[in-house]
């Protein structure tokens, strides 16, 4: 990734983005896959370092949050769905 950056935060050009816990996990997720489809399984381990079984819909509502987030202090949505894939960042 060009402009988003992990090292404890997420940075975009240098200055750090607000974003809460789990935002900043999923995008870390995210960024470490270098543009590559993170599946919605993957991020659900991730996010609640479980494999029980939590509804889809609450991974949807926090991408959900986390792109309108990122829409707010970037101007860029940055978050991509590949249908019945994951997610996958664009940083260009």
């Amino acid at each position: 990734m060009k402009t988003l950056v992990y090292d404890e935060e997420i940075y975009y050009e240098g200055k750090s983005l607000h974003l809460t816990p789990s935002q900043t996990i999923l995008m870390k997720c995210l960024i470490e896959a270098d543009g590559k489809i993170v599946t919605r399984s993957q991020l659900m381990i991730e996010l609640w370092q479980t494999d029980q079984y939590i509804g889809a819909g609450t991974l949807t509502t926090h991408i959900s949050r986390l792109r309108r987030q990122l829409k707010t202090q970037t101007g860029r949505p940055f978050i991509y769905t590949k249908k019945a894939g994951g997610y996958f960042l664009r940083d260009e």
